[in-house]
């Protein structure tokens, strides 16, 4: 909420909803997240809202679609991680017990897709002059989020195997531990296994190892590839893994730690994380807007 106005209005109170219609005369957006329902109880439905601004669009981020039987149900990201199988997908991959993944990624995706609809109808409202009410439900977002990758077999009617894709959720796809930390490499189309081999003095089993013959077979036996690439990363340290596969064009990056993170020498390039004076809490820090807009 970084660049706005705030203002806390208690729209049970005649005097707050007020305050928010005379807002709504002029306002282009009206956003919200609670349940539909809940603005219905205020009077601050769409038709409500409309009937004062007709060129408003109305936009409401909740849990559910209103056209199906979850509609009433209250939705935090918890919830909809849940309702989606991200934690068992966590667990197949992990080997562990269902766990959420530890960021809001339901709530920010949402707004995120928000802010494309908002845009989509905010050019619509330029062209026609008239408004409209989107709604964006945080299960339907997440649904593909989860289901683009592991529908798989499935996609197909009959089906053409299991749910999950494999590379995915193998329990060795993870950062490789290295002699002093921890380093990612995407070793993944043809001329990145055969260079792999190749730095790792093997290079004769890409023609004759069949579990390197193409993408079909490599995703088949992921998980004893990788497990392969792991048996071979703790042999050196992270900044000779990074010197070694950036010379042979494969992708390569350390894993950082939260503090690390903040001293990462490309984003002090960029100025990304800075710092100024708050008037009430003091000394912060804060992060950059990722869009370079040139």
């Amino acid at each position: 909420n970084r660049n706005k106005r705030s203002l806390v209005l208690d729209l049970k109170t005649d005097a707050g909803k007020d305050a928010l219609l005379r807002l709504v005369k002029d306002a282009d957006v009206l956003a919200y997240n609670v349940r539909p329902q809940a603005m219905q109880r205020l009077g601050l439905d769409y038709e409500s809202i409309a009937a004062i601004n007709p060129r408003i669009v109305y936009v409401g981020m909740f849990g559910f679609s209103q056209r199906g039987r979850y509609a009433p149900q209250a939705a935090f990201d918890d919830l909809i991680q849940a309702a989606t199988g991200l934690p068992l997908a966590v667990s197949l991959g992990s080997g562990d017990i269902p766990r959420y993944l530890p960021i809001t990624i339901a709530d920010r995706s949402v707004g995120l897709y928000a802010f494309g609809v908002i845009c989509a109808a905010l050019y619509s409202q330029a062209r026609t002059g008239k408004g409209q009410r989107v709604d964006v439900p945080m299960f339907e977002t997440m649904v593909p989020y989860v289901m683009g990758d592991h529908l798989y077999g499935e996609t197909f009617v009959p089906a053409k195997g299991d749910f999950g894709y494999p590379r995915l959720l193998s329990p060795e796809r993870r950062p490789y531990r290295t002699k002093d930390g921890y380093v990612c490499c995407l070793i993944y189309h043809d001329h990145h296994w055969r260079t792999f081999l190749k730095v790792i003095g093997k290079p004769e089993l890409y023609d004759t190892d069949p579990r390197f013959a193409n993408i079909t077979t490599r995703t088949a036996y992921i998980t004893e590839l990788y497990g392969m690439v792991s048996d071979e990363m703790i042999r050196r340290t992270t900044d000779e893994w990074r010197t070694l596969l950036k010379e042979a064009d494969i992708p390569v990056f350390p894993m950082h730690t939260f503090e690390s993170l903040l001293d990462d020498p490309h984003l002090d390039d960029i100025g990304f994380f800075t710092e100024s004076d708050h008037p009430v809490v003091g000394r912060i820090r804060e992060m950059a807007v990722p869009s370079e807009w040139h």
